[in-house]
């Protein structure tokens, strides 16, 4: 079924009953990693006419440590399908994780009488707001937050996998580029990073080292006016 998706995008990368299909069957095999790409590209139209991918993305979102994308997306799960395992499961997750950290915020609160500055947002909540602000188009934005949290926590990979992301979305190239050795090495299901270290690389005069990259991106990567252009450009192929 997927080898049948997969053959459907590579004929038509917009047909919404194909991307549907692949991602369904990737989160039915546990392959979230795989399914992720179309998941956190979904538009909303296409979630309002295959609403069980509402929960596909809660599974995922979950799974991926990304608990306010999680929420957002199992609190629109139809009713008939709250009780599917994964979902509950999620659910669960979700609840252990965000559930007592308001608790002690609360308890915290009620116990002093005025409250310290608060310290540095921890780095799951900045990639969170910042993959909303990168929904909206808002590159400088989420480039913004993340550089200031990367500053404060530099060894933190995955701060520096969306900071690369955001960079090469703002087209900041050199800020792009810094990243890439942070990030590496890339292992199979980070082929969307794989495609934006080959940008950041080709954009700074590194052409040579950008193709390899781009070409282990290559078969995962969805058709787009950017991933079009790059294949193009880098590889001298249509994608």
């Amino acid at each position: 079924m997927i080898r049948w998706g997969e053959r459907v995008l590579e004929l038509d990368p917009r047909n919404r009953a194909g991307r549907a299909l692949v991602a369904q069957a990737h989160v039915a095999r546990k392959e979230c990693r795989d399914a992720m790409p179309i998941l956190r590209g979904l538009e909303n139209s296409e979630l309002e006419e295959h609403p069980e991918l509402y929960a596909d993305q809660g599974v995922c979102f979950a799974e991926a440590g990304l608990w306010s994308d999680a929420q957002t997306a199992l609190a629109k799960v139809p009713e008939s399908l709250k009780s599917r395992p994964d979902v509950s499961a999620a659910a669960r997750l979700i609840a252990g994780k965000v559930a007592p950290k308001r608790t002690a915020e609360a308890t915290n609160t009620s116990m002093i009488s005025s409250k310290p500055a608060p310290g540095p947002a921890k780095a799951g909540d900045v990639i969170d707001v910042t993959r909303r602000l990168i929904r909206d188009g808002k590159y400088a934005d989420a480039l913004a937050r993340l550089q200031s949290a990367a500053d404060g926590d530099p060894n933190n990979r995955q701060l520096r996998l969306a900071l690369l992301e955001a960079a090469v979305l703002a087209k900041v190239w050199r800020t792009a580029a810094l990243q890439v050795g942070s990030v590496m090495p890339l292992a199979t299901g980070e082929e969307l990073y794989m495609f934006y270290a080959s940008v950041a690389m080709y954009e700074t005069g590194r052409k040579e080292e950008a193709k390899p990259l781009m070409e282990r991106a290559r078969p995962r990567m969805i058709s787009s006016p950017m991933v079009d252009y790059y294949l193009r450009a880098i590889l001298g192929q249509r994608g």
